[in-house]
């Protein structure tokens, strides 16, 4: 996996500058609206908080939390990922720490630290042991720190997505390793989340599910590859009733807290 984003790297940066140019100018375009509203639940204001954002990869969250007024410490194991990322901070003299370390382990950093943990889609992915980075995650979290994260819904895991047509490839509970051009992958079910992040001690908050839409952020449209191809298209196969994939939840995402610290969160629909 290592040696796949290292890499991979300078051509997954290549057109970082579109997408850092948009975030600038709206920095919540950084994420899926029903991840933003926990986010903003959770903390009103970002201004001052400490956020680590494990398995950066290509930084939009990292890059978004410190406009909005964090200091953010962005993690990857991946060290092409991190050069190219603190290049773009430090030519827009962006101050963000920037750190190569597993997202298991988090070896190189300080227990008690942060507000916030975020990880976005594609984190878990790559990860073969959950329980051991979500205590990681705790253990860097003060007492009143929230974990939150949004990945690929584990109900589309199991379908081809080439085409309109949905064909069943593997059976939901089959979670891998396989062996994909990345690396060794893995495709958690939502009870693997669930259980991990309860054994390593975090209260669930709040369940998200939802569906790429015209108004979504500015990655991960499950539907369409480009900006310029929902336009040409005029945004038909979100119509669920022409594409079948459109019926299907696409994210999940979860707002979770350290245990014993819920009783002072007020949690609204």
């Amino acid at each position: 996996v290592i040696e796949y984003w290292n890499n991979s790297s300078n051509k997954w940066y290549e057109n970082a500058d579109y997408y850092v140019d948009k975030i600038v100018e709206n920095p919540k375009i950084a994420f899926p609206p029903s991840v933003f509203s926990f986010i903003e639940r959770s903390f009103p204001s970002l201004k001052g908080l400490y956020i680590c954002v494990p398995s950066s990869g290509d930084n939009t969250a990292v890059f978004a939390f410190y406009l909005l007024g964090a200091h953010v410490c962005s993690v990857d194991i991946s060290e092409n990922q991190i050069k190219n990322a603190k290049r773009i901070a430090d030519e827009r003299n962006w101050d963000i720490k920037f750190v190569c370390d597993n997202s298991i382990s988090l070896s190189k950093i300080n227990s008690d630290t942060f507000d916030l943990v975020y990880t976005s889609n594609g984190a878990h992915v790559w990860i073969p042991d959950l329980t051991s980075m979500y205590r990681n995650f705790n253990r860097i979290l003060n007492d009143k720190g929230a974990y939150i994260f949004f990945e690929t819904h584990p109900m589309i895991r199991p379908f081809d997505n080439s085409g309109t047509e949905i064909k069943i490839v593997k059976h939901y509970k089959e979670t891998g390793p396989f062996p994909e051009s990345g690396g060794i992958e893995y495709a958690w079910r939502i009870q693997d989340f669930i259980n991990s992040l309860v054994h390593s001690g975090f209260e669930i908050m709040e369940m998200s599910e939802f569906h790429s839409s015209a108004s979504d952020f500015i990655k991960y449209d499950y539907i369409y590859d480009s900006e310029e191809d929902r336009k040409k298209d005029n945004g038909r196969l979100y119509d669920w009733r022409q594409n079948p994939w459109a019926a299907l939840p696409q994210c999940l995402a979860l707002w979770l807290k350290k245990k014993n610290v819920i009783d002072s969160i007020k949690v609204s629909n």
